[in-house]
């Protein structure tokens, strides 16, 4: 009868495992499964027994991949203490063949079952022994090399001239994105964003615009025309390119594909592009405004914020410090993603300088960016080497490095493929840049800011901390490879007058998101951006629960960061008062220390920020107000409205400043670069 019994289930196609479970059955996304084993963790393991596979042991599914086919087999691991004569009684009462037991792994068993038995019912019962760690069935799997994903081709126009998706292997990072995955936001603050740009306009999140030289919520640069010896139309369309790399809506069958082409787009203009930036017609900026518009990009949302700009610094003399935008970095890794932390990426500039003269960039823990020529470049002796773009600043600052082009090279390597002002304005009169691609590391940037948006979007609720490591990772990684590809060549460092003033060198720098001292170079930071990389470590889950390192002294930790003892942990801020001097989250008051992970601080953390920018973080987070009460003392509070645009003064008090008198505060004047535009848009 027995014999029957299987030649009926043997030609009815039917699995001999097929009956219903004896520990319940749960229904995922739609799908039942029927067995289950537990992790490591104790967290279930659902699988689903195949119906359709005739086979000696069971054959399932693994929430819908390829079958797994069950050999008879299960292993387990003993918990420490757990005596040998407990662990043979074990085996000995489920009748199990022990086949493997290291000498160097003590606790750990592969065992055979005895045919007919039900492995996942046998795991139970292991399991509910209360001796082992785990137990699992063993089975066999196809296993893949995931070296070489079938990459994604987006379908866009001008795709074919975008290079610099090549070097950074988009196409393999687009390939290995989760299903049904949500894409963060990213803020673009610049000149301005083509509201109505057809490449752009899906991406958009118009409800979240803000024109910080205007005081307005529509940040579309302005339409101008050319002015002696400054293309003011070059800077007006500035953003709108920037925005294009990050972000550009890809394989819509038109113009060009962004890193992240399916990341929200949250424009901010700050830059003022109504002047020539001639001393005789300065710009409106002021420190007070760059933080206002960082602060904003935070509680708008932004996952990522794009800095393409900083202070003009021809001549590489050493930059002032500047406290607003130290302190809207803060901001982002304090306040940012509900408190996960907002990474800020900053182009290095194309200056010829050394980073060393803009000391707002040596700050671990934001993402500094320089340029890269591509391969092929003007010279027929230099075909097939990767050097830094000639413009563009280098030295400890730079975090990684992305390609961007040289107007040196030859065509289409002078700059990168990217979105216009539709229309006439702009570089172009179309609404895509084709003729002279743009450059600068003011290209660089958001091709990094993209990629870091696109890895966040296949893991949204990845910490800062976690984010900064994976970035360097990546990049460390992959350094060897991309040596030997020539991409990372070393070579002599020359200034704007084409004098070497040093030569590209590796050393050994310590860095908070790394073990240990790592390669780090002057020109290229620790390498090249790889987003694939970036993406499938994030997947992957190796960059999870970063740590800022261990030390026993100050010697053990990065420059400007500090030893506590107590804890033995490296701090991001050296010294400080109160926790808003804390990157790392609270201060020990006691000590001087910043204690604490990256995480927001809800003692400081601003109550209403809701209708913004009606409410909002001015002046203090501490004292914010609620909506529709009123600031104390309106009289007393001078009439900003040229820049900040949570300014409640009455404009009838004669008391307060009119919006007509100049900003308090231009030090932070920003004018054009020598590249491309980067005007320290850089």
């Amino acid at each position: 009868m027995r014999g029957i019994l299987m030649l009926f289930l043997l030609c009815s196609g039917a699995a001999l495992w097929a009956g219903p479970s004896p520990y319940g059955e749960i229904v995922i996304d739609g799908r039942l499964y029927d067995v289950r084993y537990y992790d490591h963790r104790g967290e279930p393991q659902f699988l689903k027994v195949r119906r359709d596979v005739a086979s000696d042991w069971p054959v399932v599914d693994w929430y819908g991949g390829a079958p797994y086919r069950l050999n008879g087999k299960i292993g387990m691991l003993f918990k420490e203490g757990v005596s040998v004569a407990a662990r043979r009684a074990l085996l000995k009462r489920l009748d199990l063949t022990v086949e493997h037991n290291p000498v160097r792994a003590p606790e750990y068993y592969l065992a055979a079952m005895k045919k007919g038995v039900d492995p996942f019912q046998l795991t139970e019962d292991i399991r509910q022994s209360a001796l082992v760690e785990w137990v699992q069935p063993d089975w066999e799997m196809e296993l893949r090399s995931y070296e070489e994903p079938t990459p994604v081709v987006p379908d866009d126009t001008y795709y074919a001239q975008q290079w610099h998706h090549q070097k950074i292997r988009s196409e393999l990072a687009w390939a290995i994105m989760p299903a049904g995955y949500a894409p963060v936001s990213i803020a673009i603050v610049d000149s301005g964003t083509d509201m109505a740009h057809p490449d752009l306009i899906d991406n958009l999140i118009p409800a979240a615009a803000y024109d910080f030289v205007d005081m307005d919520a529509d940040p579309s640069p302005a339409k101008l025309a050319p002015l002696a010896g400054y293309v003011s139309q070059q800077l007006a369309a500035h953003g709108t390119c920037v925005a294009g790399l990050a972000a550009a809506r890809g394989n819509n069958a038109k113009g060009v594909a962004g890193v992240c082409w399916d990341c929200d787009i949250v424009p901010v203009r700050l830059i003022d592009n109504t002047g020539n930036g001639t001393a005789q017609q300065p710009p409106k900026d002021t420190s007070s405004q760059v933080l206002a518009a960082l602060m904003f990009a935070v509680d708008s949302g932004a996952a990522v914020i794009n800095n393409s700009w900083g202070p003009a610094n021809p001549d590489c003399n050493k930059a002032p410090f500047n406290n607003f935008v130290e302190y809207g970095n803060i901001y982002a890794a304090k306040k940012g993603r509900g408190g996960l932390g907002a990474a800020m990426v900053w182009a290095a500039g194309n200056d010829y300088c050394d980073t060393d003269n803009f000391p707002n960039l040596a700050n671990d823990h934001i993402i500094v960016v320089g340029a890269m020529r591509h391969n092929t470049l003007g010279d027929a002796a230099d075909i097939g080497k990767g050097f830094k773009a000639t413009y563009s600043n280098y030295g400890k600052g730079i975090t990684v490095v992305a390609p961007a082009g040289d107007p040196i090279d030859n065509a289409p390597y002078k700059g990168l493929m990217t979105t216009d002002i539709s229309g006439a304005p702009g570089y172009e009169p179309t609404d895509y840049i084709s003729l002279q691609p743009f450059p600068g590391t003011s290209a660089a940037a958001p091709v990094v800011a993209g990629a870091v948006a696109l890895m966040l979007s296949a893991k949204p609720d990845m910490p800062l901390a976690d984010a900064l490591r994976c970035i360097r990772q990546a990049a460390v990684a992959t350094r060897q490879a991309r040596i030997d590809a020539g991409d990372l060549f070393d070579h002599n460092i020359i200034n704007k007058d084409k004098q070497v003033v040093g030569a590209c060198e590796w050393g050994e720098r310590s860095d908070p998101y790394l073990s240990g001292a790592t390669p780090h170079s002057n020109c290229f930071g620790y390498g090249y951006l790889d987003v694939y990389e970036m993406v499938r470590m994030a997947l992957a889950g190796e960059c999870d629960g970063w740590q800022i390192p261990a030390c026993v002294g100050d010697g053990d930790c990065p420059e400007g960061q500090r030893c506590d003892a107590a804890s033995g942990r490296c701090f991001l801020i050296k010294t400080c008062t109160d926790d808003s001097e804390c990157l790392s989250g609270n201060c020990d008051e006691e000590s001087g220390v910043c204690v604490g992970s990256i995480v927001a601080d809800e003692d400081t953390a601003a109550p209403d920020n809701d209708d913004y920018p009606t409410d909002g973080p001015w002046p203090d987070d501490d004292t914010a107000f609620s909506d529709g009460q009123p600031l104390p003392d309106e009289a007393a509070v001078a009439d900003n409205d040229q820049f900040d645009p949570t300014d409640q003064s009455d404009p009838s008090d004669p008391s307060a400043l009119s919006d007509n008198e100049p900003a308090l505060d231009d030090d932070a004047v920003l004018l054009e670069e020598p590249v491309g535009c980067g005007c320290s848009l850089i």
